[in-house]
């Protein structure tokens, strides 16, 4: 009976030790592992968590056990592309991968007198650098209009340098450095404005800018442009064609506009009432145009040029003349609403002589007394100073000493002495105050008469054979 009891006691330390061996799960008495990470990561590394990590992430596994206990080993297990590895721990751990994925990691550790409940954290795999891309708040960036090579930065429309991270950790930093000056980026965005260039900078010439970006898991991206600022306001010349005095325009005026800058594409802009509109080249206005015309330049840059400004009516109407002649004076005016250019009169006599042109005075012009005794008329002319030109010729008068006459055309279809029943006669008196009184004979008979103070028709109808005098 006694050896029975010895024998049982015996395989119950048997049984002890084996299950000291192998450790029994216990909340109180089971070891602890802290999981650390050799490489960058970002997010929490606690139990159940996930992280981003770097590729190739190397983690670290360090057990503690309690007070008189000893551990026995720890164990991890990794799950990657659909493949378990198991392995026991002994030091740290590469996972080797260069790519964008998803890895799960198990661990635990073993001790004399607990097995340690499984432990988890999931790795996001961060292999893509950063991304970076320009703006100009713009569809496109502004580019150098002499080196599209070349990004324009202003003011009114600052270069802004973007980073983003495709692969999921987030962007951690966005520098940049001009020369020996460093300027940061917020919230992935670095903005080129005044506030933050050195104080050299300017338009004459372009500078370098090194651009950094980095992720929260250190995967970075470099790069270097070229930027000039733009601070100066476009050029807008005008050339005018036609004529304008004052306000005063020809009908062929027109303008020719131009807008130039040193930095970006620039344009003319035309204020319709409302808004501005783009024009070129050239411009010319409608008839009877009464308005003001307003011009600007304005660049890619939000520069502008100061206004310039026509106030212009189109003159199509020639000057008015008024005139009257008699024996000795001839009394003349014109006028116009934007002014004369020219204001003249000639005389013509009834004999086909011509004399110059004589500038005229407003007012009583004398007949020279060279044309006494002769029949004279006067012809005038007036032109505007935009171009528009009107003529008057006055009637014929008799000067002093000259003898009055008369003059009679056919105005019916006449052969030699024939003519055709339907007989019409013009009859035009010459001469200072004038008249004619006339007599009709038919076969030698008196048909008609009649007296004409101005130029007047004399009509009649013949039969055949009729024979007709004056």
């Amino acid at each position: 009976m006694a050896s029975k009891r010895v024998s049982l006691f015996l395989v119950m330390l048997l049984l002890l030790a084996s299950w000291a061996a192998m450790g029994v799960a216990s909340a109180t008495n089971a070891p602890t592992t802290t999981l650390s990470l050799q490489s960058s990561y970002h997010g929490s590394l606690n139990d159940g968590d996930s992280t981003y990590v770097a590729q190739n992430p190397i983690f670290v596994l360090s057990p503690s056990a309690i007070a008189n206990s000893t551990l026995l080993n720890t164990e991890y297990e990794i799950t990657q592309n659909g493949q378990l590895t198991t392995a026991n721990y002994s030091s740290p751990v590469t996972i080797p991968t260069t790519h964008s994925t998803n890895i799960s990691l198990r661990y635990r550790s073993n001790s004399t007198t607990g097995l340690e409940s499984w432990k988890s954290l999931d790795m996001l795999v961060d292999a893509d650098a950063p991304s970076i891309s320009l703006s100009s708040g713009l569809p496109n960036p502004l580019k150098y209009i002499l080196n599209s090579s070349i990004y324009v930065t202003s003011p009114g429309f600052p270069l802004r340098i973007s980073c983003s991270d495709n692969g999921g950790s987030g962007v951690s930093n966005l520098s940049g450095a001009i020369g020996s000056d460093s300027i940061f980026g917020l919230n992935g965005i670095l903005s080129l404005s005044s506030a933050n260039l050195p104080s050299g900078i300017n338009g004459t010439s372009p500078f370098s800018l090194d651009i950094s970006c980095r992720d929260n898991v250190e995967n970075y991206y470099n790069q270097t442009y070229n930027v000039i600022l733009d601070d100066s306001v476009p050029v807008l010349t005008v050339q005018e064609s036609g004529i304008r005095v004052g306000s005063c325009i020809s009908g062929s005026w027109g303008l020719t506009v131009q807008s130039t800058d040193s930095h970006s594409d620039s344009i003319v802009q035309k204020w319709n009432g409302a808004a501005w509109s783009t024009v070129s080249g050239m411009m010319g206005v409608p008839s009877g145009f009464n308005d003001t015309i307003t011009l600007r330049s304005i660049d890619s840059a939000g520069f502008q040029s100061l206004n310039q400004s026509w106030a212009v009516a189109v003159d199509s109407t020639p000057p008015s003349i008024s005139a009257s002649l008699n024996q000795s004076t001839l009394s003349l005016s014109s006028s116009d609403s934007c002014g004369l250019s020219s204001f003249e009169y000639r005389w013509e006599t009834l004999t086909g002589q011509l004399f110059g042109w004589i500038t005229a005075q407003q007012g009583a012009q004398f007949i020279p007394t060279s044309l006494n005794g002769s029949i004279v008329r006067a012809q005038i002319r007036a032109m505007d100073v935009v171009g528009n030109s009107a003529q008057y010729t006055t009637g014929w008068v008799n000067t002093n000493g000259s003898t009055p006459y008369s003059v009679v055309s056919v105005q019916t279809n006449r052969v030699g002495t024939f003519i055709t029943a339907n007989t019409s006669l013009l009859v035009t008196p010459v001469g200072n105050q004038a008249s004619t009184s006339w007599e009709l004979f038919v076969n030698n008979v008196s048909e008609s008469t009649g007296t004409l103070s101005t130029q007047g028709t004399v009509t009649d109808i013949f039969s055949h054979g009729d024979r007709f005098n004056w």
